[in-house]
């Protein structure tokens, strides 16, 4: 019974006790107090088809996907040293990123669950102070989806999420997968010297925008009013998840890259424009962000209040910016004054408190 109430046995339709696990390479799973709550288990090389590729132990008041995290339990004494996280895909990539990162990254992973709440704040206590979280899922679509909703995940919770780019340095054109693959191509040397320097990983935010542009490159290309209007929106949702006094540099690295796909519109302001009205949006549409921590600060006061709110607090980061600007330009076409100076309390929008 002990094995059955572990989860690592069952009873077959015959009444034998059945092995799981049978046929894997396993793993154990450990909660954040570092106890031993379950199983992740992988199919072997040349399992069949038809065979789950991972299965965990089945749900128990121990064993809860959405609570844990692959990686980060074992390595606790890294991250007390300076350590940054990883997230990444499965559990071999997160092996393959410790292995290779040498103490200086340390790869955790979900287990086959989309990025919880949950492990999100546990990611961002991990990361410290600097709040840098590497994000490594994989290159294909299922993976840039995922990354679209993660970076929210993340970044609500305080991290600041970075693309790990993953090179091959013996051959620069090749496309991975994964870090395990990436591991795998020479011992992780390449991965190693990619993990050398986490904080100068470039934006989550960044690659998104560039992805989603890329997706309606011919007609942006062309200047299409709707297929400019539709990435600029995407993008303005994406920048207002960020703390405020960020908006204005991912602004103009969206404009750049909207530019950049041949469209000959006045980018920096459509996204300014764009940013401000997700960030007051009551509930930012879906799929690409939920509530920024913005929003939802503000999201009580009436929307002509919330646009003067609003200018106000981007003043005292920036009069000049473009997220000022915009947020100026909001306010007065709902008739209400602005003000262009900070308020008493000199907080900017970016320290106020959510909920």
């Amino acid at each position: 019974m002990e094995l059955v109430d572990a989860g690592l046995s069952v009873y077959s339709k015959r009444g034998d006790l059945v092995d799981v696990f049978r046929d894997r390479v396993i793993v154990g799973i450990r909660d954040s107090n570092g106890q031993l709550v379950g199983f992740s288990g992988r199919a072997a090389p040349g399992a069949d088809s038809t065979v789950p590729k991972y299965i965990n132990t089945r749900t128990t008041d121990a064993f809860v996907k959405g609570a844990l995290l692959f990686g980060l339990p074992e390595h606790r004494e890294l991250f007390e040293a300076g350590a940054v996280p990883a997230r990444v895909e499965g559990w071999f990539d997160a092996i393959a990123v410790t292995k290779a990162g040498g103490g200086t990254v340390v790869g955790c992973a979900p287990l086959g669950t989309a990025l919880t709440a949950a492990q999100a704040e546990m990611l961002a206590q991990a990361a410290g102070e600097g709040g840098v979280v590497l994000y490594a899922a994989d290159n294909d679509r299922a993976g840039q989806a995922a990354a679209a909703r993660d970076y929210v995940t993340l970044t609500v919770e305080g991290a600041d999420p970075r693309k790990l780019v993953m090179i091959d340095f013996a051959d620069a054109d090749a496309v991975l997968k994964d870090p395990a693959e990436a591991y795998q191509r020479d011992a992780g040397a390449s991965l190693g010297r990619t993990l050398a320097a986490p904080h100068l990983a470039p934006g989550l935010v960044d690659q998104l925008i560039t992805h989603r542009v890329a997706q309606d490159a011919e007609r942006i290309s062309h200047s299409e009013v709707s297929a400019v209007v539709a990435a600029a929106r995407d993008a303005g949702r994406l920048i207002a998840a960020l703390p405020p006094d960020q908006w204005d540099t991912h602004i103009g690295v969206a404009a750049d890259v909207l530019t950049a796909g041949g469209s000959t519109h006045d980018h920096r302001t459509l996204v300014a424009r764009e940013t401000i009205e997700a960030a007051m949006a009551w509930e930012p549409p879906e799929p690409v962000v939920t509530a920024s921590p913005t929003a939802t600060s503000i999201a009580a006061a009436p929307a002509p209040d919330r646009a003067q709110e609003l200018a106000r607090r981007l003043a005292a980061l920036n009069a000049e910016g473009p997220s000022a600007r915009a947020a100026r330009e909001l306010a007065q076409t709902a008739h209400l004054p602005t003000a262009a100076e900070p308020p008493d309390n000199q907080r900017g929008i970016s320290e106020l408190e959510l909920g």
